[in-house]
């Protein structure tokens, strides 16, 4: 099992190419959340029971995917605000 430190990194890794994907149309806006759902579960374990903007996103991601034909209203407004926090930087 890779360090914490090293799966957060490429979880965050990965959502930032996925993110980027999205916005250059590689990807829609169900396949995004097909892809970020993915990481939900690895970084929830790795930041145990703390939220950040990043758990949020994927965890929107997630449930999203869980419930397919759902309107993608929470996973846009979860992207929004990752995209502000994350310009913020």
């Amino acid at each position: 099992m890779p360090a914490p430190d090293s799966t957060q990194e490429e979880v965050r890794a990965s959502v930032l190419k996925y993110i980027r994907m999205y916005e250059e149309g590689a990807l829609t806006l169900g396949d995004l959340a097909a892809e970020l759902s993915v990481y939900a579960p690895a970084y929830n374990e790795v930041i145990g029971r703390v939220s950040d903007h990043w758990s949020e996103l994927l965890n929107a991601a997630f449930e999203q995917h869980r419930q397919p034909g759902s309107g993608f209203e929470e996973l846009e407004a979860a992207l929004r605000d990752f995209r502000r926090t994350e310009a913020a930087w």
